[in-house]
């Protein structure tokens, strides 16, 4: 048999007016699980979600690995490969909500609820809440990689790491368009780390290109090096005759922080010969930094105003309560975050997590265990060094004072019953 490869290149009026065939309804999880798997189920047809899922038994699946990724990369690049390995049909999430979803596969590449999406691909209206995704190379909550693809109206928040390319939503995009999406908690790993995407790549094809419009990230980012709060690093061929990779009318607010170079609070790297990041910010305080290779540092209290969003439209778009919270997409309603952890923000006087609880108040941590429960607690600074640890079992309540813990950013990492739950940013005053 004659094996096929793809020469991809992105022409999106042709992409857009993909004609669907028959629809594929997917009721549950055991249903998510076939896709690509069963002979039913195939990588190029067309999905719809009928209901939410919850996804908590991908914990029990594939001896401890969690669930297997839709579309794989199995051969060559982004730019060549096979096509029937990668999922290049529609998935129509109708708005609805994959909860709980867990991948555990450090020793692989092309991690997400989607490994690797092709041209032709189409991922809208989903929703990943509690995602908890370890990979190596091209992770995130949502897709680890995709080549030409598109992906609108979608957000995922929860906890994704892995070793480089890593994104609160998609790991590594080659050419295609991310719009109207979001990304919150945490992101973790080396390098090519972003809130909402890892790495983005043109190449000298002239053909491929990005966009991003519309989208923001509000997760704590932490790594070594080349690491921005929406995007890690960007590298378009720059061409003056070709349309250029965009980043138009996005924003990021989430703590970023790394031992390595190149820290910023927007975009880590920037390789372009061409300006494509219009109308773009990112919060000077709670990212805790100033700089970015590209976009524009405003304070928290700018970041709350209508006026600083610059080309922005709030009657179709964005909407935004002013003076009171950042913007969010009229599409996607107000920004959801993690049940189990909020790591969008940094946390001076907060609730860190609901269930079990943990407040910090006045440099004051307090736990309240819920019952039988094994609840083990660790403070530790940007280099992994633990400076707090505290271990309990049943119910009730206990304060520590962090007094003696110098001023500064740390993250604190809760685990019950030995499954880690969600880990958070902290500053201490």
């Amino acid at each position: 048999m004659r094996t096929k490869f793809f020469l991809t290149f992105t022409v999106f009026t042709v992409l857009t007016l993909q004609v669907s065939a028959d629809v594929i309804k997917i009721h549950d999880f055991e249903e998510l699980k076939k896709i690509g798997k069963h002979p039913d189920f195939p990588l190029d047809s067309n999905y719809e979600l009928a209901d939410n899922i919850d996804a908590s038994d991908s914990r029990n699946m594939n001896d401890g690995k969690g669930f297997e990724p839709i579309g794989k990369l199995l051969y060559g690049t982004f730019r060549y490969y096979i096509p029937d390995s990668a999922f290049t049909g529609t998935f129509d999430g109708k708005g609805f909500v994959i909860n709980n979803l867990y991948i555990n596969r450090p020793a692989e590449s092309n991690i997400g609820l989607f490994g690797f999406v092709g041209i032709g691909g189409i991922i809208k209206a989903i929703g990943l809440s509690n995602v908890s995704i370890i990979g190596d190379l091209y992770v995130g909550g949502l897709i680890g990689a995709s080549s030409n693809g598109i992906v609108a109206n979608c957000y995922s928040n929860g906890n994704v790491s892995g070793r480089g390319s890593v994104g609160g939503l998609v790991g590594s995009i080659f050419g295609g368009q991310i719009t109207n999406c979001y990304s919150t908690g945490a992101v973790s790993g080396i390098s090519y780390l972003g809130g909402l995407v890892g790495s983005i790549t043109d190449d000298d094809s002239e053909i491929n290109f990005s966009t991003i419009t519309n989208c923001y990230s509000t997760g704590s980012v932490s790594g070594v090096g080349i690491i921005g709060g929406l995007v890690g690093i960007i590298i378009t061929s720059g061409f003056t005759n070709v349309i250029n990779s965009t980043i138009t009318n996005c924003y990021s607010t989430g703590l970023v922080s790394g031992t390595g170079a190149d820290i910023d609070g927007f975009i880590g790297v920037f390789f372009s010969d061409s300006e494509i990041v219009t109308n773009c910010y990112w919060d000077i305080e709670t990212s805790g930094l100033t700089t970015s290779a590209r976009g524009e540092g405003r304070t928290t209290t700018q970041m709350k105003q209508k006026t600083t969003y610059i080309g922005w439209d709030f009657d179709n778009i964005w909407a935004i309560d002013e003076g009171e919270d950042y913007p969010y997409l009229l599409a996607l309603g107000k920004t959801q975050t993690p049940t189990s952890v909020i790591g969008n923000k940094i946390i001076r006087n907060a609730t860190v997590a609901p269930v079990p609880l943990i407040i910090i108040k006045n440099k004051t941590l307090t736990i309240k265990s819920t019952p039988n429960s094994e609840l083990q607690i660790r403070l530790f600074d940007m280099r992994g060094k633990t400076l707090f640890r505290f271990n309990t079992s049943g119910s009730g309540s206990n304060s520590f004072s962090l007094a003696k813990i110098p001023a500064g950013r740390y993250l604190i990492e809760t685990k019950e019953n030995g499954k880690r739950v969600g880990t958070a940013a902290v500053v201490l005053r």
